[in-house]
């Protein structure tokens, strides 16, 4: 069987079994460190808010766990008295 070679500059692209990719240019570069240093500046957003947010859900933890505490001290001084009261 008679196999016809086509010269590579009369290819259509179709079937072509080469694949083309350009060479990288100083603007994919430029983009890649602008991709960079904003995903940078995202994540240190990102870091600032979740700080934010566990300064404020520790504060609240704070405030509720002396609330709590200062209950429980009353009600164990009201046991104490009438402990005292029954003696």
């Amino acid at each position: 069987m008679l196999q016809i070679i086509t010269a590579p500059w009369k290819h259509d692209g179709a079937n072509c079994e080469m694949s083309y990719s350009p060479p990288p240019s100083k603007s994919s570069d430029a983009h890649a460190v602008n991709t960079r240093i904003g995903l940078t500046t995202m994540n240190g957003l990102h870091k600032a808010y979740m700080d934010l947010q566990t300064d404020a859900t520790k504060a609240a933890f704070f405030r509720c766990w002396r609330l709590v505490r200062q209950r429980l001290r009353e009600m164990q001084d009201a046991l104490m008295i009438r402990k005292a009261e029954e003696i």
